[in-house]
């Protein structure tokens, strides 16, 4: 090889090792100024869907990390991302309110925000925080036509319910991850007593 050809080859080298610098720098910036903004508007969007879900109701965060849930045969939901808010109205338990994301087509899931009575007996309602499912037939499945199928269903027949015609992994993700709340909240009423 030519020493031209070699300091061709150094000079674009040299060049693209500046440009990918120079790309990450301004990702990791972004990165660094948006971060806050994020997690403030993801707070705020789980707090609006848990203040639909119990009306009226304060949150306070409960740990599960201690519990021992038994989620059983549910497989599509992400179990990481499980995070349980206490709801209160005048100090009295108004009910629970699950964050969890079901697995759907899209590698992303659909975040949900499911609501359950103070006994854990039943669905009070749910809804839907984030989804980057398929736009017009797993989007379906996050629209309120169909979770509102959901609400005020006892926590026993959330399977039964129909998932949507063409969106039969992202119906499975869905009720998944609904019947993943559940067990969590089984798992919190077993444990503390609550009938």
């Amino acid at each position: 090889m030519k020493s031209k050809d070699v300091k061709t080859i150094l000079n674009l080298a040299l060049r693209l090792t500046v440009i990918v610098a120079a790309v990450v720098l301004m990702l990791a910036t972004v990165n660094a100024v948006t971060k806050d903004r994020i997690a403030e508007n993801n707070e705020k969007s789980r707090n609006e869907a848990c203040g639909a879900l119990i009306e009226g109701a304060e949150f306070e965060s409960y740990d599960i990390s201690s519990l021992d849930i038994d989620y059983g045969d549910i497989t599509h939901f992400d179990k990481s991302s499980v995070a349980v808010w206490r709801g209160t109205k005048d100090g009295a338990l108004a009910g629970w309110c699950v964050e969890v994301t079901g697995k759907g087509y899209s590698s992303d899931g659909i975040g949900l925000i499911v609501g359950i009575s103070a006994d854990g007996k039943t669905v009070l309602g749910v809804k839907c925080v984030s989804s980057s499912e398929t736009s017009g037939i797993g989007s379906k499945v996050t629209d309120e036509s169909y979770l509102s199928a959901f609400a005020d269903s006892p926590t026993d027949g959330v399977s039964g319910i129909d998932g949507v015609s063409g969106a039969t992994r992202t119906s499975r993700g869905v009720k998944d991850g609904i019947r993943a709340a559940v067990a969590c909240v089984e798992a919190i009423t077993e444990g503390e007593g609550v009938k």
